[in-house]
């Protein structure tokens, strides 16, 4: 992709992914407070993942040959991937269950910080300014979330 098209790109996605999570986590809090069951709102958040995902895997399905190409380090980060979604959405609608979905989904807000702190160790991506500034708000706004 290139530079352009990747910076017009960004300038679209970044709204809708916002937007996407932010009802996303407003659902599964909702679920899991309405159901009082947050094992509900994590199975129901799963499924319907499965179900959205059908018809892009349909659409996209002559790319699924790249999958035999798999090393088995991708293999075993796209389990990794798997297995702590479904642990992190556990834990949020069990949170979202104890009427502190306010909390819960502000807190949850900070995922994109432990990605960037993993890019930086594990694959050596370096970081603008700006990007620090960011990180260093974040970090501030869960500091005064939790006082």
């Amino acid at each position: 992709m290139s530079r352009v098209r990747r910076r017009e790109f960004l300038q679209t996605a970044w709204p809708a992914a916002a937007v996407g999570f932010g009802l996303a986590g407003f659902t599964l809090g909702v679920i899991s407070q309405e159901t009082g069951i947050w094992q509900v709102a994590t199975f129901a958040s799963r499924w319907a993942m499965t179900v959205a995902f059908v018809p892009l895997a349909i659409a996209r399905r002559g790319q699924f040959g790249r999958l035999r190409t798999a090393t088995v380090a991708g293999v075993g980060f796209a389990l990794a991937a798997g297995l702590t979604d479904v642990l992190g959405v556990a834990s949020y609608s069990a949170g979202a269950e104890a009427d502190a979905l306010s909390i819960v989904l502000a807190a949850s807000a900070v995922f994109p910080l432990v990605a960037v702190v993993l890019s930086l160790l594990i694959l050596h991506e370096r970081l603008v300014p700006n990007q620090y500034a960011g990180i260093a708000m974040v970090v501030l706004g869960l500091l005064m979330l939790g006082a």
